[in-house]
Order: structure tokens, then C-alpha cells, then sequence
């Protein structure tokens, strides 16, 4: 799941990622684990509403960033930590009434900055992860055919 500027909300698998030669737009992507219940009722309960917000629009305004406090969910459009944030919220991992989802920037989710608040029973891993795309072999069986190849909204930080 992520927030572009083109596209708005989407769905894209790692593999359509790859196919697609996307990492050679980033020298690196970040991840931090997260731990949490995965029982049903939560894994469905966040299965629909990444259903409910495919399609929305990115969106990033002064208005937004000025917002504080939760929102209590119902987000129209999306930036992309904003996303992340409200998805975390609708897995109960982050609850809500403490920081609304638009306060949360990329870095927020980094083990080096401040902990985040979590729900009891719910963490984030002591340290960030990386792959670093600069370390893989170019695989020729990779390759997508020829005229195949979507196009990447490459949205960029103007921070």
C-alpha cells in the first residue's frame, strides 16, 4: 500500500516493484518490524480498510500538517506516512487520541527517533532495517519483456 502524488492511494506487490526495475529509482528503502496481534478480526479489519482507501488522493497541505491531535479515521486523502500511521491506528498498534496520522513523517517510524506511542501488547523492533538496492546482482532474468514496464510516480520530499 502506498501514497503517490500521481496516483494517490494504490496497491503495488514487491514483485510488480521489482519487475518493473523501480528500485533503480532509490538507493535504498527502510523498514522497521512491527509487532502486533494478527488475529482475524484485526488482520480483517485492516484487509477492509485498505479496501475503503484504494483510489483516495495524495494529498499534502499546511492546513493538514497544522492539524493536531487524532482524527478519529475518515481520512479523505492521504500522504504516505500519513497512510502508514492510520493503517497502524486501524491495527490498534498506535491509538487513537494521542497524534493525528498527518503528524507523522517518514522519519517518525525510525528506530533513531523518538519511540512512538503503542497500544499494550504492541512494538516496533529496537532498529531499523535497509535494503540497500546498490548490493544486488543485475539479473538479466528480471527483465521485463520490452514495452511492459509501468511508469513510477516518483514523488519527491520537498523537506
Amino acid at each position: 500500500l502506498e501514497a503517490t502524488g500521481n496516483e494517490g492511494v494504490g496497491f503495488c506487490t514487491w514483485q510488480h516493484f521489482l519487475d518493473n526495475e523501480w528500485e533503480k529509482l532509490y538507493p535504498e528503502i527502510a523498514l522497521r518490524r512491527v509487532h502486533c496481534p494478527r488475529d482475524p478480526k484485526a488482520l480483517s479489519r485492516l484487509q477492509e480498510w485498505v479496501g475503503s482507501v484504494i483510489g483516495k488522493p495524495y494529498r499534502l497541505t499546511v492546513d493538514k500538517l497544522s492539524k493536531r491531535g487524532s482524527s478519529g479515521g475518515g481520512q479523505t486523502d492521504f500522504f504516505c506516512s500519513q497512510l502508514v500511521a492510520e493503517a497502524l491506528k486501524v491495527l490498534e498498534v498506535i491509538p487513537r487520541g494521542e497524534k493525528n496520522s498527518a503528524e507523522f513523517w517518514p522519519s517518525s517510524f525510525s528506530a533513531k527517533s523518538p519511540p512512538i506511542i503503542c497500544s499494550p501488547g504492541c512494538s516496533f523492533d529496537p532498529e531499523d532495517l535497509a535494503i540497500d538496492f546498490g548490493l544486488q546482482s543485475n539479473s538479466e532474468s528480471r527483465k521485463p519483456a520490452a514495452g511492459t514496464q509501468a511508469k513510477r510516480d516518483v514523488t519527491v520530499s520537498v523537506f
